[in-house]
């Protein structure tokens, strides 16, 4: 049960909970909208509109060079255009960190560096670092993002999962809790929460201050999530059985 428990959390890293565009962020300063108060220059406005649409239709790489274009043609500008080509260059190398890290670590960097404050980039760099095995970096780099977007559930839940590896069950309990918060209906939130909780404070399984009432909630909202979730069955009926639940045990068996 346990070795099933530690392969799950090893797979935990590169795990998203919400999907979709970079720019369905609500950020003022990276939105055409904001940006028309500042820019009084039609033809540039109509430019930015575009590269606008193109984002929020996943086309990245277009958007990025129309920016870039506007700024080059008009530096005045640049201060104002920044936020939204930084969130265009975050969408770039969102699909780069497997086939190409090399290239998605450069755009990221030059992302964070043009625009500190994008938070979206500050996380996607992490995750690069994680999968490169950099967790300490890694780390950095989502509680930065964290400090930028307290509601970016991604950047708790990654967090969390390196906090388990780093054999942190309190720092790992609190982040994976903020994230079933953020994320209340989401079934993977809940089911890592308690399989963080089968640890007790010594990270031992079933160690100091394990109470397995917690972990049995939490897998219980995940099946109630996700009727199909099978692992959170399996780690219900183990927990179930390890108490001597034999009843409990064969219910969900009977279930799952």
């Amino acid at each position: 049960i346990s070795a099933l428990i530690v392969f799950i959390l090893s797979a935990l890293c590169a795990v998203l909970f919400n999907s979709g565009s970079i720019f369905a962020e609500k950020d003022p300063y990276a939105s055409s909208s904001h940006i028309a108060v500042l820019v009084n220059n039609p033809e540039i406005m109509k430019k930015i509109h575009k590269a606008e649409k193109l984002a929020n239709a996943d086309r990245f790489e277009e958007a990025a060079e129309m920016l870039e274009e506007i700024m080059t043609a008009d530096p005045a500008v640049k201060e104002h255009v920044v936020p939204m080509y930084s969130r265009a260059l975050g969408g770039i190398a969102s699909g780069l960190i497997k086939p190409d890290p090399d290239r998605a670590k450069a755009i990221l960097l030059k992302s964070v560096a043009l625009d500190p404050d994008n938070a979206q980039c500050h996380y996607l760099l992490g995750r690069l670092y994680a999968e490169q095995k950099d967790i300490v970096s890694a780390a950095t780099l989502y509680q930065r993002a964290i400090e930028l977007d307290p509601e970016m559930t991604n950047a708790f839940f990654n967090l969390g999962y390196i906090y388990t590896k780093l054999g942190s069950y309190y720092n790992a309990v609190k982040h994976f809790k903020k994230a079933t918060k953020l994320s209340p209906y989401n079934p993977t939130a809940h089911y890592y929460l308690g399989v963080v909780y089968e640890y007790g404070n010594d990270g031992i399984r079933r160690g100091t201050g394990y109470i397995p009432e917690k972990p049995e909630r939490e897998y219980k909202k995940a099946i109630k999530l996700d009727p199909q979730f099978a692992e959170a069955y399996y780690n219900l009926i183990c927990l179930y059985s390890l108490e001597n639940r034999l009843d409990d045990a064969l219910y969900y068996l009977k279930r799952g």
